[in-house]
């Protein structure tokens, strides 16, 4: 648990897993530099709950926190939950069945969420049930994340195969994005429940951090690598949709830098070509209305 100026929210995240059905887990909580009472409300109740353990790091974002949690965990599966998460009280139990089960290398469920305000912001993230792996797997989740992070189980050793999370910071936000890429890459299976297991809490005030993660998302499909032609183009028609997907939610918001970062995923270098020198002489809102116009019947095979 990466846990950053989270005193109003932190003791629910933890009492989660307190109530949890399945009762051998240990938590780690990395707090990220924080300067509330965090540190205080974790100290507390680890104090009380030796299975709590406590570690505190400079401010260095969510990649290299969980990073930390993973090293210092003792057990075989590891699960992600952020200090305003809750999970369910049979969360555990159920993925850890479930991961026995289907021999998967990472298992994710449905979530909600609520806003700020503790009000139903999302019914479903639309996890259906499903196994993901090879090029087909790939492709799935090159053409979106589907697995909120706060819902997967994982065996640790197919996590460390793949070095964790990427620390870098142009991977804020998408930390967990890249990573499933990656373990899919690799080889790894995923085995998906369209079970509830968690909820999520969604600040709609946070409209930079959200436009950041999208932005972040170039950053990651271009990690990416394929060899296959079919699958290449696949791709190629993938990350276009991506680029209609941020500029539809991040507009007006996006800038001619943001836009530049935009226009890299497109995949023809004359297109490519042309949008930049229109994002230079009349700006991002034009060049996002011609990729809109232009990208409007692009599709994925299935």
């Amino acid at each position: 648990m990466p846990a950053y100026n989270a005193a109003a929210s932190v003791a629910s995240g933890i009492k989660s897993l307190q109530e949890q059905t399945y009762s051998n887990w240990e938590l780690i909580i990395v707090d990220d530099g924080s300067t509330d009472d965090t540190a205080a409300i974790i100290q507390s109740i680890a104090h009380t709950d030796k299975r709590i353990k406590y570690f505190y790091q400079q401010n260095s974002k969510q990649g290299k926190a969980r990073n930390k949690g993973i090293k210092e965990a003792a057990g075989a599966f590891i699960a992600f939950i952020d200090a305003d998460d809750v999970w369910m009280h049979n969360k555990l139990e159920k993925q850890i069945e479930f991961i026995n089960l289907t021999n998967a290398d990472l298992v994710f469920a449905d979530v909600t969420a609520i806003d700020e305000k503790g009000d139903p912001y999302l019914d479903s993230w639309n996890v259906t049930d499903a196994t993901y792996s090879g090029d087909e797997g790939l492709l799935a989740f090159m053409q979106e994340n589907k697995a909120p992070l706060l819902s997967v189980l994982v065996k640790k050793e197919a996590v460390l195969k793949v070095n964790g999370f990427d620390e870098d910071r142009d991977m804020q936000y998408v930390e967990d994005y890249d990573l499933w890429l990656r373990m899919l890459q690799s080889g790894a299976r995923f085995a998906s429940s369209s079970e509830k297991l968690a909820c999520y809490s969604f600040d709609t005030k946070k409209t930079t951090a959200r436009k950041k993660t999208l932005i972040n998302v170039v950053n990651t499909l271009k990690k990416v690598s394929v060899h296959d032609e079919s699958l290449q183009q696949q791709k190629n028609l993938a990350m276009t949709l991506w680029t209609r997907k941020i500029i539809k939610r991040c507009t007006p918001a996006i800038e001619k830098a943001d836009m530049k970062k935009i226009i890299s995923l497109i995949p023809s270098p004359p297109v490519k070509f042309f949008l930049s020198i229109i994002n230079n002489i009349l700006g991002a809102s034009v060049a996002g209305r011609i990729i809109l116009l232009f990208t409007k019947n692009v599709s994925v095979q299935g």
